[in-house]
C-alpha cells in the first residue's frame, strides 16, 4: 500500500494515507508491525497510523476521506471495502476475493499488480469527471451493503423457518 501510494504521490503530492488497524501479537504479526512502524516513521509527513479506534471514531475518519485502497489479496468478503464504500470513498481493490464484488467488478477500481494500481489510481484522483462517473456508479452499490439491507435479509431468512 505504501509503495503504491508513494508512486501515486509523484502526481498527487497532497495525498495522505491513513492506515487503520490493530496490532497482531503473534510472532509474524509483531515482525510485520515493526516493519510497518518503520515505514510510518520514515514517511510521517504523509502517513498516519490509527490503531484500535472505537467504531464511531473509525467511521468518522473513513467518512472524511475521498479514496480508499485495500491490498489484502483474496479476502472472502472485504468488510473494510464495504465500509469505505458506505462512507463515500472511491475504493481501489486487488483482483481477488469479495472486494471485487463490492465494487461491482468495475475495472477502473480493480488492480492486478502494484504497477497497475498506480496506473489506475492516478487518472481517477487527477480527473474530476472520472471521479463523478465512478461516484455515480458506486452510489448505486452503496445500498447493497447497508446495515438495514443486511438486517432485512436476515429477517427474511429467519421468517422462512
Amino acid at each position: 500500500m505504501i509503495e503504491i501510494l508513494s508512486y501515486v504521490r509523484t502526481s498527487a503530492p497532497e495525498l495522505h494515507l491513513h492506515i487503520i488497524g490493530s496490532q497482531d501479537n503473534e510472532p509474524e504479526g509483531r515482525e510485520y508491525y515493526e516493519r510497518l512502524m518503520g515505514l510510518v516513521r520514515q514517511n510521517d509527513s504523509w502517513i498516519s497510523l490509527h490503531e484500535n479506534l472505537p467504531r464511531k471514531e473509525l467511521m468518522r475518519l473513513v467518512s472524511g476521506q475521498r479514496y480508499g485502497i485495500h491490498t489484502h489479496q483474496e479476502e472472502h468478503f472485504g468488510i473494510a471495502v464495504a465500509e469505505m464504500l458506505k462512507a463515500g470513498c472511491i475504493p481501489f481493490v486487488p483482483n481477488g476475493g469479495g472486494q471485487t464484488e463490492i465494487v461491482g467488478g468495475d475495472e477502473r477500481l480493480i488492480y492486478r499488480t502494484e504497477e497497475e494500481a498506480v496506473e489506475k489510481i492516478i487518472p481517477v484522483i487527477t480527473n474530476p469527471g472520472e471521479q463523478i462517473s465512478i461516484r455515480s456508479y458506486l452510489d448505486s452499490r452503496r445500498e447493497l451493503f447497508s446495515t438495514e439491507k443486511f438486517m432485512n435479509q436476515i429477517r427474511e431468512i429467519v421468517g422462512q423457518f
